[in-house]
C-alpha cells in the first residue's frame, strides 16, 4: 500500500500567505481603476453598460434543436447533418469522437472508419459569410415501466436522446432555414451516395422468408467499371451519356408524373460481356441489383408483387 504524504504545517502556511497576497494585489489593483473611473462613469453606469453587453449577446443568438426522432419518425434534418458533419471533423475541432465500421459497409475491400462526435462536442463552420455553431448533446432518461402493484418493472432501462444544437446569430434565421439546411441535406444524399456499398439481391425460395421480404442480400463487389470495360469506346461514351442524363432528369419525371426508369436490352452469347456490363453499369449508378430468374413466375402479378 503506497504512503500519502502530508504537507508539513509550514507548507501550508506558506501556500496561504502566498494566495492571500495575490488577492491583495488583485484587489488593490480593481480599486485603484475603480478610483480612477468613477469619477468619469459612476458604478452603477458600469454595471448597467455590463448587463446591456450580455443582453445583446444573448438576445442576438438564435438556437436551432434538432432531435434525433419527432413522434417515434426519424428526423431526416438530424441523420442528414450527422452525415455532413462527420466531414467536417479535424484533429483540432474536437477532443472526443466516436469511431465505427461495419463489414456491411466495406466498400471495394477498403476498411473504411467512421467518426463521428461525442456528447458535448461542438463544431464550427461557415456558410456564404455567415458563422455557425453546432454542439452534439445526449441525454438519457428512464422508462418509466412500472407494474400495476406500482413497483418499478425490471425491464425499465435508460433511454438515450440524441440532437443538435445549432446556434447562429439571429439576423441569419432565414438563411439558416431556407439555404444552409437545404445545403446540408442534399451534401448528405451526395456523401451517402458515395459511401453506398452496391447490394445484389436473389429471390428467396417461396417457403424461406417469413416477414414479407423475399430477397436476401450480399455486397456486389464486382471490379467492372466503365474504365475497366472492354468496349468500343464511342458506344461507352454514348451510353455514359445516357445513364447521366437519366439521373438528372429524376425530378423532371417526378414533375410530371412518370415512373422514373431505364431499361436496356442485352443480347449476345455466353462469356462476351453481359454481366461485366452490368456490373460497370451498377458501379456507376449506384443503383443495387436484382437477379431474378423470370421462368420462376407464373403470372405478371408475382413480378409486380416482387418489384413493388
Amino acid at each position: 500500500m503506497g504512503m500519502i504524504m502530508i504537507p508539513s504545517t509550514g507548507a501550508i502556511w506558506s501556500a496561504l500567505t502566498s494566495i492571500t497576497a495575490t488577492a491583495v494585489i488583485i484587489q488593490t489593483i480593481f480599486n485603484e481603476i475603480r478610483r480612477i473611473i468613477e469619477p468619469i462613469i459612476p458604478m452603477d453606469k458600469i454595471l448597467q453598460l455590463l448587463e446591456r453587453v450580455v443582453f445583446y449577446t444573448q438576445s442576438t443568438e438564435m438556437i436551432l434543436t434538432i432531435d434525433e426522432f419527432n413522434d417515434f419518425l426519424h428526423n431526416e434534418i438530424f441523420m442528414a447533418s450527422e452525415t455532413f458533419l462527420s466531414t467536417k471533423i479535424t484533429p483540432s475541432s474536437c477532443q472526443n469522437l466516436k469511431v465505427f465500421q461495419n463489414t456491411n459497409l466495406i466498400k471495394n475491400n477498403e476498411n473504411i472508419i467512421y467518426i463521428s462526435m461525442e456528447n458535448g462536442e461542438k463544431i464550427s463552420d461557415v456558410f456564404e459569410g455567415m458563422v455557425v455553431m453546432w454542439e452534439f448533446i445526449i441525454t438519457t432518461r428512464t422508462t418509466n415501466n412500472n407494474r400495476r402493484d406500482g413497483s418499478a418493472s425490471a425491464l425499465a432501462r435508460p433511454i438515450e436522446n440524441r440532437s443538435f444544437k445549432l446556434s447562429f446569430k439571429k439576423k441569419f434565421m432565414e438563411k439558416v432555414v431556407k439555404g444552409y439546411l437545404p445545403y446540408i441535406i442534399d451534401k448528405a444524399k451526395a456523401i451517402n451516395e458515395e459511401r453506398k456499398v452496391v447490394q445484389l439481391f436473389s429471390k428467396l425460395g417461396d417457403y424461406h422468408y417469413l416477414d414479407g421480404n423475399p430477397w436476401s442480400s450480399i455486397n456486389f463487389d464486382h471490379p467492372s467499371t466503365f474504365v475497366t470495360l472492354a468496349m468500343d469506346e464511342g458506344l461507352k461514351e454514348e451510353l455514359i451519356h445516357d445513364l447521366d442524363r437519366f439521373l438528372d432528369q429524376k425530378q423532371f419525371y417526378k414533375k410530371v408524373g412518370k415512373a422514373w426508369k431505364r431499361g436496356y436490352l442485352l443480347y449476345s452469347p455466353p462469356g462476351t460481356g453481359k454481366s461485366s456490363l452490368i456490373a460497370a453499369m451498377a458501379n456507376h449508378l449506384k443503383f443495387d441489383i436484382y437477379d431474378l430468374q423470370l421462368s420462376n413466375l407464373r403470372k405478371d402479378s408475382h413480378l409486380r408483387n416482387l418489384v413493388a
